[in-house]
């Protein structure tokens, strides 16, 4: 695709060790009798010697199998412990990709992303604005190159403005792909009309005369508007009765990756202004063309971001 189309941004196994011991006889001590007295009377000493030494050892034995018994019952709740937190830790996993299979279903409802955004985003509305502004910012910053300094000083943009542009965006690129999901028609005329559209709305943006975006009215006209326009085409090729069919999901299993997730650190510090710690969790999970950064919320599973897997 175009430039503009993947303009978004950019882009833990311990294994425990464990070690063995070994144990061995204690050595045996022989006492002899003094020569020229009684042999009894020595043997009876050499006896209750040995009985004491015998006491010895197997209080040492003792001591050593519970020592033995206290580092495998470590060992054991180690063991325990780490089963369950990976056990927590997917079971999480799982809930993390039924809020993401949740939040497409839903969009293949209405095809409409505005109703994502409202329902199955995170509520947290720092980190909801901080989405918006990573994202939009850096694709208005993308034509800064083309600005003089002194119209980059006047930049505003407000937030709603940012926040219909986003929307717009995240219309465009799930509706392409739900278009190219689940189309069934002239596959010909479909690439002949979506090439036209293209060339109309979205290859504009391609020249420097367009940028720099400045205003929140540029942004709406130049950028919002075209992303619509794009979007409202698609709308009209995505077949909704052929989501989640086996053809739909040969043609999602067929995607090949081609750009990697955005590392889960760079993302905790990106997000860091608007009160994500470094403790916090983002679950990646993968759908379709898309990575999807989930967190957990209140209780609940909920999206806090999207890119695309696809490098255009």
């Amino acid at each position: 695709m175009g430039k503009l189309a993947s303009s978004r941004r950019f882009r833990t196994d311990a294994t425990p060790d464990h070690g063995d011991g070994d144990t061995g006889p204690g050595r045996s001590v022989v006492l002899d009798g003094s020569p020229g007295r009684d042999a009894c009377e020595d043997i009876s000493r050499v006896t209750g010697k040995t009985h004491l030494l015998g006491q010895a050892k197997d209080r040492v034995f003792g001591e050593l199998m519970q020592s033995l018994a206290r580092v495998f019952l470590f060992l054991l709740l180690l063991l325990s412990w780490t089963a369950s937190t990976y056990s927590q830790t997917q079971n999480k996993q799982e809930l993390a990709e039924a809020a993401t299979d949740k939040a497409i279903r839903r969009f293949y409802d209405t095809l409409d992303f505005a109703d994502v955004y409202r329902k199955f985003y995170v509520s947290n509305a720092n980190l909801r604005k901080a989405e918006v502004e990573i994202v939009m910012q850096n694709m208005i910053w993308s034509g800064d190159h083309f600005a003089k300094p002194e119209q980059l000083e006047s930049r505003n943009i407000d937030f709603d403005s940012m926040e219909r542009a986003y929307i717009a965006m995240s219309n465009f690129n799930w509706l392409l792909a739900a278009s190219g999901d689940t189309y069934e028609g002239d596959e010909e005329k479909f690439r002949h009309e979506g090439e036209t559209i293209w060339d109309k709305y979205m290859t504009p943006l391609n020249d420097k005369t367009s940028w720099p975006i400045l205003t929140s009215k540029q942004l709406d006209e130049k950028i919002t508007a075209s992303f619509n326009a794009i979007a409202n085409f698609c709308r009209d090729h995505v077949v909704r009765s052929n989501f989640d069919t086996p053809e739909f999901r040969r043609r999602q299993q067929n995607i090949k990756e081609s750009r990697a997730p955005d590392p889960i650190d760079k993302l905790k510090e990106l997000f860091t202004p608007a009160g994500m710690k470094n403790s916090d969790t983002i679950y990646l999970v993968r759908r379709g063309r898309f990575y999807f950064y989930i967190i957990e919320e209140n209780g609940e599973f909920r999206v806090l971001s999207w890119n695309n897997r696809i490098q255009d």
